[in-house]
């Protein structure tokens, strides 16, 4: 079965705009129906002590604009590590999008705008978190593989055994028939040949 749990994080230094983008953030993953988990940082000097799980996160809804460390300092710190996070500037700053853009954000959202934009956005980020994140659990009961499709390179049968072979150059093994994955892996572009 097919599994996508996207986690979301909030940064703003304004509390009731944090609560504003988490009630449009909820619209929006309620519409798309998908499960979400969301973390809420006011400021970026908050964000930056947990650097390090913000990094796993799919999404981050980032103000450009706040004392201390600013959203730019954050994408710059970003930018730096292996990440695979899309960044979305929310901001009131329209004079700093070309500065921002620097750090390569997946959209920029005028706070004004909220309401219409972060729809769009988070239906395309998801697309591409999607394409890239979605993981497949092989097998049944107590024994189960999850591999990130992105990561599945084909599928092998032999007698009554799947192997699984990995971009990274692994092959996991397990007793079942190639048939009961067909269906399913075909709907993300795999190809019974």
């Amino acid at each position: 079965y097919l599994i996508m749990k996207v986690q979301v994080g909030i940064c703003d230094d304004n509390k009731k705009d944090i609560e504003w983008m988490e009630r449009e953030a909820q619209l929006c993953f309620a519409e798309a129906k998908v499960d979400f988990e969301l973390t809420k940082f006011q400021g970026g000097n908050m964000l930056m002590h947990e650097i390090d799980s913000v990094l796993n996160y799919d999404v981050l809804l980032l103000d450009i604009d706040m004392p201390g460390v600013d959203g730019m300092e954050v994408a710059e710190r970003i930018m730096q590590m292996p990440h695979r996070v899309n960044i979305i500037f929310v901001t009131n700053r329209d004079d700093m999008v070309f500065e921002a853009i620097h750090y390569h954000p997946f959209r920029f959202i005028r706070k004004e705008k909220l309401h219409d934009e972060l729809s769009e956005a988070i239906t395309s980020a998801l697309d591409k978190i999607y394409r890239e994140t979605l993981i497949y659990c092989f097998g049944t009961g107590a024994f189960t593989i999850k591999i990130p499709i992105c990561d599945i390179l084909y599928l092998e049968s032999q007698k009554h055994y799947i192997s699984v072979h990995t971009v990274q150059g692994e092959v996991k093994t397990f007793r079942g028939k190639i048939s009961e994955y067909t269906d399913i892996l075909s709907d993300v572009g795999f190809v019974r040949v």
